[in-house]
């Protein structure tokens, strides 16, 4: 379970309850939690303007992927992980997960995503 408003994850299995981190650290889902709690982030969409301070969990994930594309220009391979961010393939994935969601929503019940794709 992924409870994003509190910024919190929690293992279920077997009765037992385990928590783990959503980002980085307990400083940073800290700090989302937070912001959730204030009118400028619900949660899902951060809602900023310049001069505004960017959430430590956004700068965080934004200095990993700036780095990441940085390597890869420079000649590192890409990592087999992350391979996908660079075919296109993670964002149509994204997009199929988001229309899966949306129609097992709509019509109450769970949908595959080889329902999405094909």
């Amino acid at each position: 379970l992924i409870d994003m408003q509190n910024t919190a994850g929690y293992l279920i299995k077997a009765g037992k309850k385990t928590h783990f981190l959503v980002h980085e650290s307990q400083s940073e889902d800290d700090d989302r939690r937070n912001g959730n709690i204030s009118s400028e982030m619900d949660g899902a969409i951060a809602y900023g303007k310049p001069g505004k301070r960017t959430p430590m969990w956004l700068s965080s994930i934004m200095k990993l992927e700036m780095q990441y594309l940085h390597d890869v220009i420079n000649g590192l391979a890409p990592g087999e992980e992350f391979a996908k961010l660079l075919t296109g393939e993670a964002a149509t994935n994204a997009i199929a997960t988001a229309d899966a969601a949306t129609l097992s929503s709509n019509e109450g019940r769970k949908v595959k995503l080889s329902e999405i794709f094909d």
